[in-house]
Formats: C-alpha cells, structure tokens, sequence
C-alpha cells in the first residue's frame, strides 16, 4: 500500500496501518502541495492507496 503524506503524520499512519493489517506499506512523504499536484498528473494511473 502506497501512503501519500504530509505535515509529518505520514510515517505514524504508514507505521499503524502496516502494524493493524499486515500489508505492507510504503511511504511517499512531501508537502500537500506537492502530493496533490502528483495525484493531479497520476489521474488515470494513481499511484497512491491513501492520502
């Protein structure tokens, strides 16, 4: 699972989703602006299982 965070909570939701399910997680951490102009251009291809 692809997690897209921002603000600095990213590594704790990665860390808690991977720790409560077992799927294993990775993290794509920048600032939102970033993250949205990313899920902009990946419309039709998203690349992200949570933001």
């Amino acid at each position: 699972m692809v997690v897209y965070g921002a603000e600095g909570y990213g590594p704790a939701v990665a860390k808690g989703l991977r720790q409560a399910t077992g799927v294993p997680t990775e993290l794509v951490n920048h600032t939102s602006g970033t993250l949205l102009a990313k899920i902009s251009a990946e419309a039709e291809n998203p690349q992200w299982g949570v933001f």
